[in-house]
């Protein structure tokens, strides 16, 4: 009977431990992405002041397509930043079921426990 408990325990760790593995992967590869994608929001605001310093012909204009340009890479950035957040926050949801189902397994192991 001990040996079949082990296994059970064993296989119970195995999977929960996949699973972490499998949200901590989740959780990296949309925050690399994020960051893709922060990199290119950057590149692109400064090919845009590129063309904006090679394009003025006077100081005001060059003022006027900073000024959209940094309007517009505002609204991107902060965009990234609301996406990120909700990453963090499903992430946290994501870690606290796993841990919560750990607890519950657990439980059903322990030959002490009133539930087992």
């Amino acid at each position: 009977m001990q040996t079949k408990q082990w296994a059970d325990m064993n296989k119970t760790m195995a999977n929960s431990m996949m699973k972490l593995a499998e949200i901590n992967t989740n959780f990296a590869t949309a925050l690399l992405r994020q960051q893709v994608e922060v990199v290119g929001i950057c590149a692109e605001a400064n090919i845009k002041q590129m063309q904006a310093l090679g394009e003025a012909k006077r100081v005001q204009d060059l003022f006027v397509a900073q000024s959209e340009n940094t309007q517009e890479f505002g609204r991107k950035m902060a965009g990234s930043v609301r996406e990120t957040f909700e990453m963090m926050l499903n992430a946290k949801t994501d870690f606290t079921a796993w841990y919560e189902s750990g607890f519950k397994q657990a439980a059903t192991l322990n030959p002490l426990s009133k539930s087992a």
